[in-house]
């Protein structure tokens, strides 16, 4: 990203490499300004998309890695804890089924810097069980090849994720 040459100093690298990398340090910074209202906004983009492609394409062996994914969710819920790294895995599995590798490197870039976000919402009285609920559902459909519904019951599952992070910061301000 960055060539030192002798007697020129450093500069930023006209490599194609240095076109990747900037506007995702770049990101990172706008992140950190304007983080929650704009990566929820991205992630419903994205994951709506993500599931309506799983959806249309999703194979035995990836419907096995989601259901894994809610197996493991539903045991640590059980076990008093909150499920965010079996959450975050579900949502994994939906990129990777969706089979698009540019989608997929987004999604888990966006998944990274939602995780602090969707440790917090996950922590809140009944909020793990109502995200159970909803991969479930999103599963379902997903297994049912229902494009149109999956991309719904994910939008519905964020706004309602997006919803509930928005209590959690208005309370915190206070």
């Amino acid at each position: 990203m960055v060539e030192i040459g002798v007697d020129k100093g450093a500069f930023v690298s006209r490599k194609s490499g240095s076109y990747v990398f900037l506007p995702m340090i770049d990101l990172l910074g706008i992140v950190k300004e304007n983080p929650l209202q704009d990566l929820f906004e991205a992630s419903r983009a994205l994951e709506t998309k993500m599931a309506a492609l799983a959806a249309g394409i999703a194979v035995p062996e990836d419907l096995a890695t989601m259901r894994k994914a809610l197996e493991e969710m539903e045991k640590d819920i059980n076990q008093q804890g909150n499920g965010i790294l079996d959450t975050d895995n579900f949502h994994l599995s939906v990129y990777k089924v969706s089979k698009n590798v540019i989608l997929y490197k987004i999604g888990v870039m966006l998944q990274g810097l939602m995780h602090e976000s969707r440790g917090n919402t996950l922590g809140m009285a009944s909020r793990g069980a109502q995200s159970l609920l909803d991969h479930r559902e999103i599963y379902e459909v997903i297994k049912n090849r229902n494009s149109k519904l999956s991309e719904s019951l994910m939008d519905e599952h964020l706004c309602q994720i997006q919803k509930t992070q928005a209590i959690l910061s208005e309370k915190q301000d206070v």
